[in-house]
């Protein structure tokens, strides 16, 4: 065998004690014994954590019938907020109680969301006017208005 030095001679076998040749490049994918190991190790590296939607709850402490802040105090939970949830395809609103059943979406332009529920303590109807609202499906989730009372 030649001597050599690493860099021109990389794939070049190098003999040591032992009669086999060794190289310098392995193949990594030599360790598994079939292709269902391998594609089973490609499916868990390539695995993304799903982004999941978020419920909103309208408060029956709600100081307004607002989606943005009228009056100083929290309408949205979780987080208290004052102003409306965020404007997005993940964003889930429930209206689970009879406060303020006349709303306006006074959100500047138009607001984006994935589902809509009336629950089961909504018992009485409920219209929300103002600005336009728009939905759209989340992932596999699809964009829906549900009345469960």
């Amino acid at each position: 065998m030649d001597d050599c030095t690493v860099g021109p001679c990389l794939k070049k076998p190098l003999t040591f004690k032992t009669s086999k040749p060794v190289f310098l490049i392995e193949n990594p994918l030599h360790r598994f014994k079939s292709r269902i190991q391998l594609f089973c190790l490609l499916m868990v590296l390539a695995h993304k954590p799903a982004k999941a939607q978020t419920l909103y709850d309208w408060l029956n402490t709600a100081p307004d019938g607002n989606f943005r802040q009228g009056a100083a105090a929290a309408r949205w939970n979780p987080g208290g907020l004052f102003d409306e949830p965020p404007s997005t395809s993940a964003t889930r609103l429930r209206f689970n109680n009879n406060t303020f059943t006349a709303m306006t979406n006074n959100v500047g332009g138009t607001y984006t969301m994935g589902q809509l529920f009336f629950g089961s303590f909504a018992t009485t109807g409920r219209t929300i006017g103002g600005n336009p609202v728009q939905f759209f499906e989340f992932g596999a989730t699809w964009p829906r208005i549900e009345n469960q009372s």
